[in-house]
């Protein structure tokens, strides 16, 4: 798995995350679909952040992934 594919996923799952909240208070039925897909999505942020640290927390980490995720082996 590449980091940028992550990054991909993570950024657009946060702005759909933040559309729903904006869309959730125009009605109380619509707020509670709403909710639903936001704690969906941010089970699978979660997801992705674990996969991310196993990655990097890796011996043999993909250090030239991503220029600011460098994994060293020490941490």
């Amino acid at each position: 798995m590449k980091i940028e594919c992550w990054e991909d996923r993570t950024n657009s799952t946060l702005t759909r995350i933040v559309e729903q909240l904006q869309e959730a208070a125009k009605d109380d039925q619509t707020f509670r679909n709403r909710i639903q897909r936001v704690k969906i999505d941010a089970v699978a942020v979660k997801r992705w952040v674990k996969e991310l640290m196993g990655i990097l927390a890796a011996p043999n980490a993909p250090e030239n992934n991503h220029l600011k995720l460098r994994a060293t082996g020490k941490d």
